[in-house]
């Protein structure tokens, strides 16, 4: 068997396995305004490869109604920053 990028070529161990829950905006959109509104903070390491997933995030979650913000941090301060304690949820 060979691997592509760390994965077995016929991945089987994937092939049986199901995502859990169903992809329904619209009860999502149900929820969020039954909460009466969300809010969140997402923050990320500018310049890191997770600008780009941070910018979709915001925008699905906008498609839901929810609203999130983002923070880029400084990719050079992010993990010193997390470390202690900055950047936890509060």
């Amino acid at each position: 068997m060979t691997a592509t990028r760390g994965l077995p070529a016929d991945r089987s161990a994937l092939q049986d396995w199901e995502y859990p829950y169903e992809y329904n905006p619209e009860k999502a959109k149900k929820m969020v305004d039954e909460l009466g509104g969300v809010s969140l903070t997402l923050t990320f390491p500018v310049g890191s490869n997770t600008e780009a997933p941070a910018n979709v995030l915001q925008m699905a979650l906008a498609e839901v109604g929810i609203d999130a913000q983002l923070n880029p941090v400084p990719v050079t301060e992010s993990n010193t920053r997390y470390m202690a304690g900055e950047l936890n949820r509060s």
